[in-house]
C-alpha cells in the first residue's frame, strides 16, 4: 500500500477512532472480549458506543428521570443481573419476573414471557420481533426511538419492585401505567380534555321486594388514564341503604371505569350480607 516516504512510522491503537490509546478505550475493548467470550446480550455498551449521537438522548422533549434511564439502557448499565454478574459479583442471575432464564436487557424488555404480552397489547408484536432479529445494538437502538420511553422505565419500574419480594403488575396494570405517565406529560404541557363517562338516563324504578339495588357511575380521565367511581344501594321502598364513592387509578377506558364501580357496589353489598341484589 502506498506509503508517505518522509514521514516518521508511530504506533497506532485500532480500537479507537482517532488511533490514539486511552485507558478507556482499551477499557471498552476489554468489556467488548468479554461480552463476546460470555455471550453478551445485542444491548452491549460496547457495540452501541461508537457512532451513537448521545445528545441525541439529552435533547429529547422526555422527563429528566427518563432521560437517564434511557441513557443507561443504551450504555447496557441497568443493574440486570447479567451485568452484575460480569463485573465479578456472585448471585443468582435468574430473572424475577419468571424464573425461567438469566435476566439482561435483551431477555427483561423483549424476551420475558409477562414482557411479551405487554408488547402484544400495545400492538408492538411485529415490532418486538424484528427488536429481537437485529445483531447490532446500534440498530437496535434506533428501532427503540419509535417507541413511548416510559414503557421501558415502567417495565423497569416493575421489575425492581418484584425483585425486593413485591407484588407484579399484570401487562394490564404496565400498559396503564404507560398510557398514565405520557398522559400525565401532555397534560403538565397544557394539554387536557374532559372526562369521558357512560350516561344511562333512565328514570330509576323501586326492586322488587326483599330486593335491593345497586346504582352505579363511573367518571373516567382519559389523559390520565384514572377516574373516579361512586353507588347507591336502595331497598325496594327507595331508602338508602349503604352508598359508597372513591378514585381509581389504572383503567383502561370509560367502560373500565363503569365496570370498576359495579364491583364496588357488589363488594359493599356482599359485605353487608345482602344475598339479592340488582345491579
Amino acid at each position: 500500500m502506498p506509503v508517505f516516504q518522509d514521514t516518521e512510522d508511530y504506533p497506532v491503537w485500532h480500537p479507537d477512532p482517532k488511533g490514539l490509546f486511552s485507558v478507556k478505550s482499551a477499557y471498552a475493548l476489554g468489556i467488548r472480549i468479554q461480552d463476546y467470550m460470555n455471550g453478551a446480550d445485542t444491548l452491549s455498551s460496547s457495540t452501541v458506543s461508537l457512532g451513537f449521537d448521545w445528545k441525541r438522548i439529552w435533547r429529547m422533549d422526555i422527563p429528566n428521570k427518563v432521560k437517564i434511564f434511557m441513557w443507561q439502557l443504551v450504555r447496557n448499565s441497568l443493574q440486570v443481573k447479567r451485568n452484575i454478574a460480569r463485573r465479578g459479583v456472585k448471585l443468582e442471575t435468574l430473572c424475577p419476573m419468571c424464573q425461567r432464564f438469566d435476566e439482561d436487557s435483551g431477555h427483561l424488555f423483549f424476551k420475558c414471557k409477562g414482557v411479551r404480552r405487554c408488547w402484544l397489547l400495545l400492538n408492538l408484536e411485529e415490532a418486538r420481533m424484528e427488536l429481537i432479529s437485529l445483531n447490532s445494538g446500534l440498530d437496535m437502538i434506533e428501532k427503540i426511538w419509535s417507541f413511548p420511553e416510559n414503557y421501558f422505565l415502567v417495565m423497569w419500574t416493575t421489575r425492581n419492585k418484584v425483585n425486593v419480594g413485591k407484588r407484579s403488575k399484570s401487562a394490564e396494570e404496565v400498559i396503564s401505567n404507560v398510557v398514565y405517565h405520557v398522559n400525565a406529560w401532555n397534560l403538565a404541557n397544557g394539554q387536557l380534555t374532559q372526562p369521558e363517562r357512560i350516561l344511562t338516563r333512565q328514570k330509576w324504578e323501586k326492586p322488587p321486594e326483599n330486593y335491593y339495588k345497586i346504582n352505579c357511575d363511573g367518571a373516567f380521565l382519559p389523559d390520565l388514564m384514572k377516574g373516579g367511581w361512586g353507588f347507591v344501594i336502595r331497598d325496594h321502598t327507595g331508602q338508602v341503604a349503604t352508598a359508597g364513592a372513591g378514585a381509581v387509578n389504572h383503567l383502561l377506558d370509560a367502560q373500565h371505569a363503569e365496570v370498576w364501580t359495579c364491583l364496588k357496589g357488589l363488594e359493599q353489598a356482599s359485605f353487608l350480607g345482602m344475598q339479592r341484589v340488582i345491579v
